[in-house]
């Protein structure tokens, strides 16, 4: 019952919301009862931040005395807690129909508790369950010099700080070669920390040349899922001070995945090394640095059908950006004097659906700081190889 449509109306769209709005009811709490049956979806689901492809599913329906569906519609509202921030979805939902939405935005770092009512438009049967999603943030970056020589008997030293809630265990490989657990230095109980991990090469005799460090954390879940960051791939140069070979090293980012190789790490031997953790449209950044032992020299950079060429020299450490408008694997080399080092680039496929034909809802960002609304060129817009002409539009600090 309740004081007025208008109330009613209110109720069903937010049973949550208004439910002090609901005065008196009679018939439904006896004669009917609403039902939650989710799909493929869990109570309790542990995932990483930043993961995409989250859903909630489920159907949903009216059932009377008998147990038997009465086909009543429904009014969904889905609420999302974190600590003190809430949002909510509503959706009419007829009946026999499922209810699919993704959640990717509504989810942030901590825990998020999901609640899911429902209440029928005719009865008001009205019921609602409680889920939950732990969303694990582990975050690892560095400083480390790629551009460095390091003596063969040296020490390697990292410097990193790593971000994530619980024991947080690293993971250390030299050439592919795991370098043994430190619990000492290892694990990482902090939120957050600055540390600097040390490496003795001398356990290792290494060569005059390049080789590969590559590194990551994990986290064990409540569950006994095991959440790893990304994995830093860092070349280093050995040097024992006679070494007279052009070298490129680089240092990338990418994700875990268990099928990428031994113990889940890229094998640095391959030819070409396989690189993963690009994604079709969007930029990926690869540091670069040379040893050059006659001075500066020439860097050539191919990407797929692209060739460009750059001046290079010791001791810095340059950046290259990597970008492909198709999905797939892509060639990738640095040649650098008689240095040939090759990848092939695996390219994942956008998760935005077919960018080339999206004209709807975009926003364009236009920088005009050389012109005023008077001048005589004022519908017309460069930047590069880009164009534009405008009708009706007005220079301002908000629009451009």
């Amino acid at each position: 019952m309740f004081a007025d449509e208008e109330n009613r109306e209110l109720y069903l769209s937010d049973p949550i919301e208004y439910a002090s709005f609901l005065i008196g009811a009679f018939d439904a709490p006896f004669n009917y009862t609403a039902t939650v049956t989710l799909v493929d979806t869990q109570s309790i689901n542990y995932i990483k931040a930043g993961s995409t492809g989250n859903y909630i599913k489920a159907t949903f329906d009216v059932l009377n005395k008998q147990g038997a569906s009465i086909g009543e519609n429904v009014n969904v509202t889905i609420s999302f807690r974190n600590g003190s921030a809430v949002s909510r979805v509503i959706r009419s939902v007829a009946y026999g129909s499922l209810l699919s939405l993704n959640i990717d935005e509504y989810l942030s770092v901590g825990t998020n508790s999901i609640t899911i009512a429902a209440v029928g438009q005719d009865t008001l049967a009205a019921t609602s369950i409680g889920l939950t999603y732990y969303c694990i943030n582990l975050q690892l970056n560095d400083t480390f010099d790629i551009s460095q020589n390091i003596s063969p008997n040296g020490n390697l030293d990292i410097a990193f700080n790593i971000t994530g809630s619980g024991i947080k265990r690293l993971e250390w490989f030299i050439d592919q070669v795991q370098v043994p657990y430190d619990p000492q230095n290892d694990d990482v109980t902090a939120s957050e920390a600055s540390r600097t991990k040390t490496i003795p090469l001398s356990s290792y005799n290494l060569s005059n040349g390049r080789h590969n460090l590559q590194y990551r954390a994990y986290i064990e879940a409540g569950d006994g899922t095991l959440f790893y960051s990304d994995i830093l791939y860092r070349d280093f140069i050995v040097n024992n001070g006679y070494l007279q070979d052009y070298l490129t090293v680089v240092a990338f980012e990418y994700p875990y995945s268990a099928s990428y190789g031994t113990n889940g790490i890229i094998d640095p031997f391959t030819e070409p090394i396989p690189m993963y953790g690009a994604t079709q449209y969007e930029t990926k950044e690869i540091q670069y640095a040379v040893n050059s032992p006659f001075g500066e020299s020439t860097m050539t950079i191919t990407c797929g059908n692209s060739v460009s060429t750059y001046s290079a020299s010791n001791r810095n450490v340059y950046t290259y950006e990597l970008k492909s408008f198709d999905s797939g694997v892509s060639y990738l080399s640095f040649v650098f004097g008689t240095d040939i080092l090759e990848f092939n680039v695996h390219f994942a496929e956008t998760r935005y659906e077919d960018l080339e034909t999206i004209t709807n809802g975009l926003v364009f960002v236009f920088d005009k700081n050389d012109s005023t609304n008077a001048s005589s060129n004022r519908d017309s817009w460069s930047y590069g190889s880009y164009t534009a002409e405008m009708t009706g539009f007005s220079w301002t600090d908000r629009s451009g």
